[in-house]
């Protein structure tokens, strides 16, 4: 990729984030750098690579930059306690009064990170990112959704994968959705 190429200059910082040993946001950092990585090699395939340039720059800095609610979501992933208050909002799957005040494993902590974060990211930053540049081409669209299906199974098992990306094509498509109600009632072009 070139170095000026707007997409692959996000993998690289997604890449230079540290991944110390045991935090609990390194599988939610793994599968962005996984995501962007794949979609940006492959944007030539897209109907429109200056789409996807656009939306990942939008989509990806927020969390790189710390922006809006992440640092109350980085330090609630990062305490030792591992116990989840504030975060709960995001999680719009699970019950918030099955998660208030718990405390748990390791492994459970992770998880719930993982979802916390791929929760906010997804219903803020993706929906803020596609609201301003448009919703993409279904066939766009599917193909990054295909590379996220990768990304999610390649790291976890298979019942555990499938389920963790059934979820967030799910919230993705509802994303996706409520882009193409935002772009139409503000008289914007749907697709970019």
């Amino acid at each position: 990729m070139p170095i000026d190429d707007q997409c692959y200059t996000r993998v690289t910082d997604l890449e230079n984030l540290p991944t110390p040993t045991g935090a609990h946001k390194n599988g939610f950092i793994i599968n962005q750098k996984c995501i962007a990585k794949q979609s940006c090699l492959e944007k030539n395939s897209l109907n429109s690579s200056i789409w996807l340039d656009k939306v990942v720059a939008a989509f990806v800095d927020p969390f790189l930059k710390e922006i809006g609610d992440w640092p109350k979501i980085l330090q609630a992933c990062s305490a030792s306690t591992y116990i989840f208050a504030n975060s709960i909002t995001y999680m719009y799957y699970i019950p918030p009064q099955a998660i208030a005040g718990m405390i748990v494993n390791d492994y459970i902590a992770r998880r719930l990170c993982e979802s916390i974060m791929a929760n906010y990211h997804i219903n803020r930053d993706l929906q803020n990112s596609l609201n301003m540049n448009g919703c993409g081409t279904e066939h766009d669209w599917n193909k990054i959704g295909d590379y996220i299906k990768d990304c999610v199974n390649g790291q976890t098992l298979a019942v555990e994968g499938w389920v963790a990306s059934s979820i967030v094509i799910y919230l993705r498509n509802t994303v996706r959705q409520n882009c193409i109600t935002y772009r139409t009632s503000h008289g914007l072009p749907i697709e970019y």
